[in-house]
């Protein structure tokens, strides 16, 4: 017996043409909303948004389905997606200031030069080190586990194991 979950004539399996109800109306509603993330994110904010849809109608019981609302939720649902990308790119969101910093930052645009706000810094980055001279940030972060350079010429005991094992050519 084979069982498959496509119709003969649908070529995808997948597609969101396939649902009806308020599944489908779940579905137009996140579509419409989509559009305000970036493209690579777009496939999760509309399954958020339809997941966020479904929790709502699970404890709202059997009222009628609102526009109204279900645009409230999925406005909602991608505020979060924003506020969530923003703590992921600068390690800490406005929730974490008082209100009358956040304020002050919604009054004269701060949001770019948040004091509090983790910078993240390229090892590329070209800076001028003690001596003058051009390097790369990378090069002179110093590596608390590096051990010190007269620690390196005497053999390490693991070394004796590795000398049972064939050289290769």
């Amino acid at each position: 017996m084979t069982v498959s979950l496509a119709f003969s004539e649908d070529n995808d399996p997948l597609s969101y043409d396939r649902l009806d109800g308020e599944w489908r109306q779940w579905y137009e509603t996140a579509h419409r909303f989509e559009h305000k993330v970036p493209a690579q994110d777009r496939g999760d904010i509309r399954h958020n948004i339809i997941l966020e849809l479904a929790l709502a109608r699970a404890r709202d019981g059997d009222k009628p389905d609102n526009p109204s609302w279900m645009y409230r939720i999925a406005s909602f649902t991608v505020a979060q997606y924003w506020r969530d990308y923003y703590k992921w790119v600068n390690g800490i969101d406005c929730g974490h200031c008082s209100n009358q910093q956040r304020k002050k930052c919604k009054r004269d645009n701060l949001y770019s030069e948040c004091p509090r706000a983790i910078r993240i810094e390229s090892l590329n980055k070209p800076i001028v080190d003690s001596e003058g001279h051009l390097t790369k940030l990378g090069e002179i972060i110093a590596d608390d586990k590096a051990g010190s350079a007269a620690g390196l010429s005497k053999p390490h005991p693991f070394h004796k194991s590795l000398s049972s094992f064939p050289q290769i050519p």
